[in-house]
């Protein structure tokens, strides 16, 4: 049989398992943390009150900041895959009784499920631009770099044994791409999808909670939302001549260009003031997000067959991301308040 990467044999259930439960995991450790770093940011919630009771704190003019963070990302992926040379891939369920199951078809894909760093920069707007007490205005800018890839987009599998015929009529023949005395062949087929990044600019509102010294604050953006990725098609057939005999793979194979895609999102954070000084603050963030790409999604490529053979010489293949992403992240933010006078 062909030999595929070492994901490729997993099952899609198992694989589905393994994604959640990771992705599971993560969300605790990033909650965990959140309010590990929160329960830190109450402690000296006493300190922060005492000093500002002292003496009133001035407003804030224009103030960058600097956020770094981690988070999860999800989208759901599709992909295909087909040789127009070789024989019609088309399911083929038995019509009669004790006859085998010829049928192929492509199947249905993962979900990409990563980890994510994130690297962004935040610029304020004056406190008091709005009056007094209301929402402070800020624009903003990321990237995000997935820490994992190679999702499995689509599978395709098929596989014909002339021995199963038995006194049924049928020849292997009409099913793969070699005449007898080829008895067996096995088609497989992966798509895979490589996430490179996704970034992000737009407009949010800082709305300061009356508790805790207005130490929290809930935070809406709105940004507009950029993607990469890059496919991978993989479509080959093993042919034999029964047991005993030694396979005879023939392997298609061919990456996509690098597709962008664009589309919007919304944003929900909580985020707490956790230390300051007279020129720098520091700030915990906890957000999440949905995206939805507006342009064409889908990558579509061929490749050529370096052995041909009879009724396989190219194969296509197609990807293409879910229009939706959604994203959980946590992290830190330092904001330059600017050094003052004496």
């Amino acid at each position: 049989m062909i030999l595929w990467r070492s994901r490729m044999g997993e099952t899609s259930s198992s694989v589905a398992r393994s994604l959640v439960g990771r992705s599971m995991r993560i969300r605790r450790r990033l909650a965990l943390c959140f309010l590990a770093c929160a329960g830190l940011a109450m402690a000296n919630a006493p300190s922060v009150a005492a000093e500002t009771a002292a003496e009133k704190k001035e407003a804030e003019g224009w103030v960058p900041a600097l956020r770094l963070g981690v988070g999860v990302h999800v989208q759901g992926l599709n992909g295909s895959a087909s040789s127009p040379d070789s024989l019609d891939p088309i399911r083929n369920p038995p019509t009669l009784p004790g006859e085998p199951d010829r049928s192929s078809a492509n199947a249905p894909g993962d979900s990409a499920v990563t980890e994510f760093i994130r690297v962004g920069m935040r610029l304020y707007a004056p406190e008091n631009l709005l009056g007094e007490g209301a929402p402070r205005l800020f624009a903003q800018a990321g990237v995000e770099t997935p820490l994992d890839d190679g999702f499995i987009a689509g599978r395709y599998n098929f596989d014909v044994d002339i021995l199963d015929f038995g006194t049924t009529t049928g020849d292997v023949s009409d099913f793969c791409p070699e005449v007898p005395p080829t008895t067996l062949c096995s088609y497989e087929a992966r798509i895979f999808v490589d996430i490179l990044a996704n970034w992000h600019f737009g407009i949010g509102s800082d709305f300061r909670l009356p508790i805790a010294d207005g130490q929290y604050h809930i935070v809406p953006t709105l940004e507009y939302f950029g993607q990469a990725f890059e496919s991978e098609g993989t479509f080959g057939v093993t042919l034999s001549q029964g047991l005993g005999t030694e396979d005879d793979p023939r392997v298609i194979s061919e990456k996509s260009q690098t597709e962008f895609i664009h589309g919007v999102a919304a944003g929900l954070g909580l985020e707490v003031d956790v230390w300051e000084a007279d020129w720098l603050a520091a700030r915990l963030f906890l957000n999440a997000r949905a995206a939805w790409l507006l342009t064409e999604r889908k990558a579509s490529f061929s490749g050529m067959n370096p052995t041909p053979t009879v009724n396989f010489n190219q194969a296509n293949f197609s990807a293409q991301p879910s229009g939706i992403v959604l994203t959980i992240a946590s992290g830190i933010e330092f904001r330059w308040k600017g050094r003052k006078t004496r």
